[in-house]
């Protein structure tokens, strides 16, 4: 991406290990950004809607970020990244309560299961 996006030749990369440091915090900073409603809000339903906001603008700004930097427009670039980092949140949020929901339906249906066979054995 360094190479192809931002025009840079190989000899201007510099140390590779600095830059994976780099990256890696970026990452880190990152996926931290959705939850810190939750350590600053208390209330039940509000650190969701807030997480939501902060993450998608988060996003935007991520993205004009990388538009100024690049040399794009800032409003096109914030967009085009809002718009990938969307629906990619929603399907991962949508397949992490669907897996929640199976646990605890097995769990669920294992405890049933123990109780059945224990009022059977009495």
């Amino acid at each position: 991406m360094l190479i192809h996006e931002l025009h840079l030749h190989k000899s201007e990369l510099g140390n590779p290990y600095k830059k994976g440091i780099v990256i890696g915090f970026s990452f880190l900073v990152g996926s931290l950004v959705p939850l810190l409603p939750y350590f600053l809000l208390t209330l039940k339903d509000y650190p969701i809607l807030a997480s939501l906001g902060t993450s998608l603008t988060f996003l935007f700004v991520v993205g004009a970020w990388k538009g100024r930097i690049v040399g794009k427009s800032v409003w096109r670039s914030g967009i085009e990244m809002l718009s990938i980092g969307l629906p990619h949140s929603l399907r991962f949020g949508f397949c992490v309560t669907r897996s929640l929901e199976l646990e605890k339906t097995i769990q669920l249906s294992t405890l049933n299961a123990f109780w059945i066979h224990k009022e059977k054995a009495s």
